[in-house]
């Protein structure tokens, strides 16, 4: 039989196929064609990173017989995986608990967070070296060169937004371009906590939801630094001194995996003025349109309503200076 050994950080699996090595008689099946087979995986939420086969004599197997194996392969790693987490997960929700014991005391919740683009002006406020300064680059493979800039300009904690659409293309560019673990990260999206795992300080955007103190619980629980509570939020006395309050700015109200210009335009690649689309709503509102890069363009839509709350800030305010 077929037999595999996957490795997958301290745990090891192991599975042998039903089917069994057939002597070769025309084309003998080569190292090369096994690894091909086994490794197409694109479909499933898996990396192969390092890849070692070993045959012994000239062998055949059909194709039929090597995917059949490698989907239930990795159908049952992936439920291994899944319900070890859970038991990880596996916390006791009190209504009544004090969740300041979970929390790390040391944080100060009137700190802010900025989240600005390469255009975005920091003069206009008073950036202290507790403050917290995320860029969403328009191109994430040029981020860093605006990042350089701000901390050689501001003595103040850097960060990276982490895009709410992302294909694991996409994260495999940003896994390698968030080396330094001094980085903070910015999720709109439930993948973010995977970075936790990984060593990374992450804050929960407005776009995770947080409406509650369960919420704020199960998260400070899992090591996130701080939440941005929902811009739909009603105050209904959340206990938790790791949270942030939408106090400025204009809020994503969508996202795009496809061009919308190239719809609604009739535009181009070639041809491309994503920076001048609008977008009238039935009132003659305009919205704009961003675009950003990473393995290819994503869009999102902005509210044209201006939030400001800053004279009703009690907690540490988010701006949202893009």
């Amino acid at each position: 039989p077929c037999s595999v050994e996957i490795s997958y950080l301290n745990n090891k699996y192991k599975k042998e196929s039903e089917f069994i090595f057939e002597p070769a008689i025309n084309s003998a099946l080569t190292e090369e064609k096994l690894i091909e087979q086994m490794c197409k995986i694109n479909e499933t939420n898996f990396r192969i990173e390092d890849v070692s086969v070993k045959l012994l004599g000239s062998v055949f197997a059909s194709k039929s017989s090597l995917n059949k194996f490698r989907n239930e392969l990795f159908k049952e790693f992936q439920e291994i995986i899944i319900n070890e987490y859970e038991k990880e997960l596996n916390l006791e929700i009190n209504h009544d608990i004090d969740l300041n014991k979970y929390l790390n005391n040391t944080l100060n919740n009137n700190y802010n967070i900025y989240l600005i683009n390469e255009n975005s002006c920091l003069e206009n406020y008073n950036i202290n070296k507790e403050d917290l300064v995320v860029l969403f680059p328009s191109d994430y493979s040029k981020c860093f060169d605006k990042l350089k800039s701000i901390e050689t300009k501001f003595e103040c904690k850097l960060g990276l937004k982490l895009p709410a659409i992302a294909t694991q293309k996409d994260l495999n560019i940003i896994d390698n371009l968030i080396i330094d673990k001094k980085l903070y990260l910015l999720g709109e999206n439930i993948y973010s906590l995977y970075y936790l795992s990984k060593g990374y300080n992450v804050v929960c955007g407005y776009q995770i939801n947080l409406y509650n103190s369960i919420t704020a619980n199960v998260l400070a629980e899992l090591g996130v630094e701080s939440c941005v509570k929902s811009v739909e939020h009603i105050d209904d006395g959340i206990i938790a001194n790791n949270l942030h309050e939408f106090v400025f700015g204009k809020i994503n109200l969508m996202h795009f995996v496809h061009c919308p210009f190239k719809t609604i335009y009739n535009s181009s690649c070639d041809k491309c003025f994503a920076n001048k689309g609008l977008l009238y709503s039935l009132n003659n509102d305009k919205y704009l349109f961003y675009k950003y890069r990473i393995s290819k363009c994503y869009f999102y839509l902005k509210d044209n309503f201006l939030t400001n709350k800053i004279r009703k800030k009690t907690i540490g305010g988010f701006y949202d200076l893009t």
